[in-house]
């Protein structure tokens, strides 16, 4: 309401909000454009990146697109992508779509001051934080390859896998030592839960009741 009648806006930027903006929000402004990073349509909703690099992309990038009722469903003004460099994590990756999005500024503020309509988008894939959750909990780390666990841990950053009557939030997993769990082409040994070393971790996890 003091958008409405106080500030009368006529342009919004979205960057790095996950709050999705409701339709009463929205008609408040003529053009509402959103910073996603992702390529669209193939990669809307949460976790853009960890979902390219975890699907082996050779390129992913970031999209500014105009906001509408659907999630990063909206007409695309302005994007870029590159190849995904070799050894890449989430965090970097992320770091170079917003150094190459940033000095796309200019012509974001030119789309929104013409009120370009932009590409419309047709197809695509959504990723919800419930398709995060399933890669990411580990009922039977016996029916995966080390590999493929691994290869979770690095794109998403925290598993939860169950071992020994119990869950573990591992951050950091390697070949050898305790505790440890099979695999479908041998173990793997958790080195970090949830950035704690295992012993500390147990105590964590005895004072949470957990």
């Amino acid at each position: 309401e003091e958008l409405r009648h106080r500030w009368r806006p006529d342009a919004a930027l979205s960057l790095g909000c996950l709050q999705v903006w409701g339709p009463e929000l929205l008609g408040i402004f003529s053009t509402a454009i959103n910073f996603h990073n992702g390529l669209l349509p193939d990669y809307r909703g949460l976790n853009a990146t960890p979902w390219s690099l975890y699907n082996r992309e050779p390129e992913t990038g970031y999209s500014f697109h105009h906001m509408t009722a659907g999630i990063d469903e909206g007409a695309v003004v302005v994007d870029g992508a590159f190849a995904v460099p070799d050894y890449a994590n989430p965090r970097a990756v992320d770091l170079s779509k917003c150094v190459a999005a940033a000095a796309d500024a200019p012509r974001v503020l030119d789309a929104i001051a013409f009120k370009v309509p932009g590409r419309a988008q047709v197809g695509g894939s959504y990723y919800s934080r419930q398709d995060r959750k399933r890669i990411c909990r580990i009922a039977e780390p016996s029916l995966l390859t080390s590999a493929e666990i691994m290869r979770r841990l690095t794109c998403f950053g925290l598993l939860e896998v169950r071992f020994g009557n119990r869950w573990w939030e591992v951050t950091q997993l390697c070949e050898r030592g305790t505790p440890s769990f099979a695999t479908a082409d041998g173990s793997l040994t958790v080195r970090r839960a949830m950035f704690l070393p295992p012993t500390l971790y147990r105590f964590y996890r005895g004072i949470r009741g957990g």
